[in-house]
């Protein structure tokens, strides 16, 4: 048998080697997909402020945030993984958000600075 010919005229699988467990890989890559999809955002802003020419502040913020959803798709045949044609959907969702705030002030000889940090 051709390894190309992995279906029979029904669209079944054609078993190429008698061996369950190794899967001819046309088959493989042409009847078992996964499709996926990702909507992602990404943003950053900052906000300075001068008070006075001794005193300033600034702030900080960024923004990581995506959903991944996907379909783990097994076909009928062969019936060594599931029994029927079955579709896996999932969905993931992450967000991150961080921010950074800092005071500084100046006096004669010497600047004092604040930094606060929140992941």
């Amino acid at each position: 048998m051709v390894i190309s010919n992995y279906k029979d005229e029904t669209g079944r699988y054609n078993d190429w080697n008698g061996d369950k467990y190794r899967i001819n890989p046309y088959w493989v890559i042409n009847e078992m997909s996964n499709k996926s999809k990702r909507d992602r955002l990404i943003g950053q802003g900052r906000l300075y402020y001068a008070f006075t020419d001794y005193l300033k502040a600034s702030f900080k913020a960024g923004l990581d945030s995506y959903t991944f959803r996907f379909t783990d798709f097994t076909p009928m045949y062969p019936r060594i993984y599931r029994w029927n044609d079955e579709g896996n959907d999932q969905q993931r969702d992450a967000i991150q958000f961080r921010n950074d705030a800092s005071f500084s002030k100046r006096f004669d000889d010497f600047d004092i600075s604040v930094f606060a940090k929140r992941r």
